[in-house]
């Protein structure tokens, strides 16, 4: 998958001036269709948590993970999580005063969190491309925030609070963008079987 992922960055406009259009992404096999999107259900942060550890197992080098959803859903927990996957031991908060922060794992861990972005300036100084495009993964929180810079394939994230739940309760929807995403996608599933206690479905 690795071939891939460089293959498909390095088609990417340097430049890019639209936005991304969401919407599900139907990866097709033989001719049939194998799965557009993955629905889990959390009881606890550390069901979130648990979560994103298998994510950070699977996770290729250049992998970019961009996480949706409202001030405390959970995406930094998730990140925390993928954060262990990738063997990451030190603490993982969110950037209080910078807007990047590097860890070492079993691969550099590049954690982008754009609340606070005022000006897209800001991220040119940083050189942000480097770190999205680079050969660790990047978990970007806020990632509407770049205008639609996005690479032609990452994986999408997004975490709310259940209707009618307790508050602690999340679903997570999983959504592979572009034809990396989307086998990556598969991957992940697949090693989420090891979770038994947490409600998953696909659709």
């Amino acid at each position: 998958m690795g071939d891939l992922w460089r293959k498909e960055k390095s088609n990417r406009p340097k430049k890019s001036n639209f936005w991304v259009k969401w919407g599900h992404v139907l990866f097709v096999e033989k001719e049939r269709i194998i799965l557009k999107s993955i629905y889990i259900h959390t009881e606890r942060p550390e069901d979130t948590f648990q979560v994103g550890a298998v994510i950070g197992q699977t996770l290729p080098a250049g992998s970019v993970v961009c996480l949706y959803g409202d001030l405390g859903a959970g995406k930094t927990k998730l990140t925390q999580g993928i954060g262990s996957g990738l063997g990451v031991k030190e603490p993982i908060n969110s950037p209080t005063f910078t807007l990047i922060n590097l860890y070492q794992g079993r691969l550099p861990l590049y954690h982008l969190d754009l609340y606070r972005l005022v000006e897209p300036e800001e991220l040119e100084e940083l050189g942000w491309e480097d770190y999205i495009y680079g050969e660790g993964i990047a978990v970007i929180e806020w990632p509407e925030k770049l205008h639609g810079q996005l690479p032609a394939s990452y994986l999408k994230i997004r975490l709310d609070q259940m209707e009618t739940a307790t508050e602690e309760q999340r679903q997570l929807i999983i959504e592979g963008i572009g034809r990396a995403g989307s086998e990556l996608m598969h991957l992940i599933l697949a090693n989420l079987a090891v979770l038994k206690n947490i409600k998953i479905s696909t659709r």
